[in-house]
C-alpha cells in the first residue's frame, strides 16, 4: 500500500515535515501555545488503512481543511466528507509541560451556531502524544474518535487549561463532516444529485490516475473516484433542515483567566496563576463580564468549618458570560453552611466541575437569565438547583452532566421560567427529579433517574404556584430518552401539562404493587382556572416495566391512574 510504501523513507520524513509547517502555518514562539489544528482520515489508504495512532497518520492530514476558529464562518474547507465521519484531529502544542489525556480536552458535537447548547459527545476518544513531530518540533497530539461517531454535524474541540497542557486559556476550535458533500456549492453542504454527478464525471483509478488525498470526491479515501462513491453519495443525501449548516461561533469571552488557590493570598496575591487568592469568596467579588475563575484542587474554606453562602454579585453578557470552574481537572468542593451558589438577577452565569455540598439549603439557587449548571456533584439536604421567582420571568436555564444525590427534598425546582434543558444528569436517592411549575419549552432528556423514598415519583409537572404565573400549565415540555425507577408510589406525576410529548423513555416500578398507583398519574388538582388541566400531550415509544414476584418484565402498554378531581376534561391525550 502506499502508505507501506512511504513508511520510513527520507521522502517520507520530508513530506511529513512539510505538512506539519503547512497545517499549522505559525512558527513555534513560546511554552503552552497551540499552533496547529488539523483533521486527518484515520483507517484510510493513506495511513495505510490502520486505526494506530502512529507517524504514518501524518501522510493522512487533509491539507486542504482548516479548523473553523470562532468568530469565523464554516466553508467548505472546514468540513471533510469523509464517509467514516471526522474520526481524527490533530492538535500541535508548543512548550507541552505534561501528558494530555482525554480530561485535559472537551468534545462538543452540534449543527448550529450556538455550541454553548450542544450536547458533550457521547464516545470517548484514543489519544497519543509524539514529541517534538508537531509544527516547528511542537509535540503533536493525535486524537482519535470512532468510525461513524461524529457524521453530519459540527465537532468543537476544546483543550483546557490544565497542568498537563499549559495554557493560559482555553482554545477552541471546530471540525465538521458532511459525506458525500463535494463542496459544488459555496452557499450550503447539502449533499444532492448535483453532487452524484460532480462525482460521476471525476473518475479515478489506483493504477492510472489515483486521487489525491484532496480529492473532493473520492469520499472513502481509497485513491479511487468511482461507482463507490457514488452510492455513498446517494445515501447520505440531505435537505436545508438535515444539511451540515455552515456555522458562525462566537467568538470566546475576552475576560481574564482568574485563579483561586489554596496557596495563594487576598491580600497580595492578583489572581493571575502565579499570584492566586485563596479565597472562593474573594475572587467572586472580582469577577466582571467575560472573566472565567479558575479555582484549584481543595476543600474550600480550607480546614476549621464549612462556610457561609457563595454570592455572585456580577453578570456576563451574551458574548462574555462569567464562568465559575475547576481549574483543568482539579477536584473542588465547595463546602457552606446554608446555601452553596446564590445570584439575584444574574445573567449569563455559568457553574462547571465543582462540587457544590452545603450542609443545610440549596446548591444553586437564584435568579436570571441564561444560567448553566454542568459537570458538577451537587449534595442534599435540600434543592440541587432552584429557581422560582415571585415577580419575574426569567429564561434560558441549562443543568447538564451533573451527578444529584441524597437530597430530600426536590433536586429540581423550577418555576416562571421558559427554555429550560435538564439533560444527561444522573440524580438518585432523592424524593422527585422535577417540579418544573408554569415552565414552558421544558426539554427533559437523557436522564437517569432512580428514587425509591417518595410517593410522587421521578419527575411532577405541574402548573405554576406563584405570581405572575399562578395556574399556568407547564407548556410544551418534550421528555424523552429518560430513564425513571421508583420505588414507591408513582413513576411520574403530571398535573396539567399542555401539549408535552413523553417518547422513547423507560418507566419502572419495583415493589410490584399497582392496585391505585401508576407509572403515570395525571392529575386535575389544586385550581380551577381555566387552562389548569392536561392537554394536547402525546405518549409514544415508552417502555413501562413492573417488578413482580417472579422478577421484572415489560409492561407494554400506558399503565395511568387519571384522577380527575376538578371534574374537567383531559383532552387530546394520544399514546402509542
Amino acid at each position: 500500500m502506499f502508505a507501506h510504501q512511504m513508511r520510513g523513507s527520507l521522502w517520507s520524513l520530508m513530506a511529513i515535515a512539510a505538512i506539519a509547517v503547512l497545517v499549522s502555518g505559525v512558527q513555534v514562539s513560546s511554552a503552552g501555545n497551540v499552533v496547529g489544528r488539523c483533521v486527518f482520515y484515520n483507517q484510510s489508504y493513506f495511513d495505510g488503512n490502520s486505526a494506530v495512532l502512529d507517524i504514518s497518520d501524518d501522510l493522512a492530514i487533509a491539507t486542504d481543511k482548516s479548523a473553523l476558529l470562532p468568530g469565523g464562518t464554516a466553508a467548505f474547507s472546514n468540513y471533510t466528507s469523509y464517509a467514516r465521519g471526522i474520526n481524527g484531529i490533530m492538535v500541535d502544542i508548543a512548550g507541552l509541560p505534561g501528558v494530555p489525556t482525554a480530561a485535559d480536552f472537551e468534545f462538543k458535537v452540534g449543527n448550529d451556531s450556538t455550541p454553548a447548547d450542544w450536547v458533550v459527545l457521547g464516545v470517548s476518544p484514543t489519544i497519543s502524544v509524539r514529541t517534538g513531530d508537531g509544527a516547528g518540533g511542537s509535540d503533536r497530539i493525535s486524537i482519535a474518535f470512532p468510525a461513524g461517531a461524529i457524521t453530519g454535524k459540527w465537532l468543537e474541540v476544546t483543550v483546557k487549561v490544565t497542568v498537563a497542557t499549559g495554557l493560559a486559556s482555553d482554545d477552541v476550535f471546530y471540525f465538521g463532516n458532511a459525506i458525500g458533500e463535494t463542496g459544488n456549492s459555496p452557499t450550503d453542504a447539502e449533499v444532492t444529485p448535483a453532487d452524484e454527478v460532480v462525482v460521476r464525471n471525476g473518475s479515478h483509478t489506483l493504477g492510472l490516475n489515483p486521487a489525491t488525498i484532496t480529492d473532493a470526491c473520492d469520499f472513502n479515501r481509497d485513491r479511487k473516484v468511482g461507482p463507490t462513491d457514488q452510492i455513498i453519495c446517494r445515501n447520505n443525501g440531505t435537505s436545508s433542515p438535515t444539511a451540515l449548516q455552515l456555522i458562525s461561533p462566537p467568538i470566546p469571552p475576552t475576560g481574564a483567566g482568574l485563579h483561586v488557590a489554596q496557596t495563594g493570598s487576598d491580600v497580595t496575591g492578583d489572581g493571575s496563576l502565579a499570584k492566586p487568592w485563596r479565597t472562593v469568596r474573594y475572587g467572586l467579588t472580582q469577577l466582571a463580564a467575560g472573566d472565567t475563575l479558575y479555582i484549584h484542587a481543595g476543600i474550600y474554606p480550607a480546614g476549621g468549618d464549612p462556610d457561609g453562602t457563595y454570592e455572585i454579585h456580577a453578570s456576563g453578557t451574551a458574548g462574555n458570560p462569567i464562568t465559575i470552574r475547576n481549574y483543568g481537572t482539579d477536584y473542588v468542593r465547595l463546602r457552606t453552611v446554608g446555601t452553596g451558589v446564590y445570584m439575584l438577577d444574574e445573567d449569563y452565569i455559568t457553574l462547571e466541575g465543582l462540587d457544590i455540598a452545603p450542609t443545610g439549603g440549596t446548591c444553586v439557587k437564584g435568579y436570571g437569565n441564561y444560567i448553566t449548571v454542568r459537570n458538577c456533584i451537587l449534595r442534599g439536604p435540600n434543592q440541587a438547583v432552584k429557581t422560582n421567582s415571585l415577580t419575574t420571568r426569567y429564561h434560558h436555564l441549562l443543568v447538564e452532566n451533573n451527578h444529584m444525590y441524597s437530597f430530600g427534598d426536590i433536586p429540581i425546582f423550577i418555576d416562571n421560567m421558559d427554555s429550560v434543558i435538564v439533560r444527561n444528569n444522573h440524580i438518585h436517592d432523592a424524593w422527585l427529579l422535577m417540579d418544573p411549575g408554569g415552565v414552558s419549552d421544558l426539554i427533559i432528556e437523557d436522564n437517569f433517574m432512580e428514587n425509591t423514598n417518595h410517593a410522587l415519583g421521578c419527575l411532577k409537572i405541574r402548573w405554576g404556584n406563584v405570581e405572575p404565573q399562578s395556574g399556568e400549565n407547564c407548556r410544551g415540555a418534550i421528555i424523552r430518552r429518560n430513564v425513571m425507577a421508583n420505588g414507591s408510589k408513582y413513576v411520574m406525576l403530571v398535573a396539567s401539562a399542555n401539549g408535552a410529548m413523553y417518547y422513547n423513555n423507560v418507566f419502572a416500578k419495583s415493589d410490584g404493587g399497582m392496585t391505585d398507583q401508576g407509572l403515570f398519574y395525571m392529575q386535575q388538582d389544586g385550581s380551577d382556572a381555566v387552562d389548569n388541566k392536561n392537554e394536547n400531550n402525546v405518549f409514544k415509544n415508552n417502555i413501562f416495566y413492573v417488578a413482580g414476584t417472579d422478577g421484572s418484565h415489560p409492561v407494554y402498554n400506558a399503565l395511568l391512574m387519571i384522577a380527575d378531581s376538578m371534574d374537567e376534561d383531559y383532552d387530546d391525550q394520544e399514546f402509542d
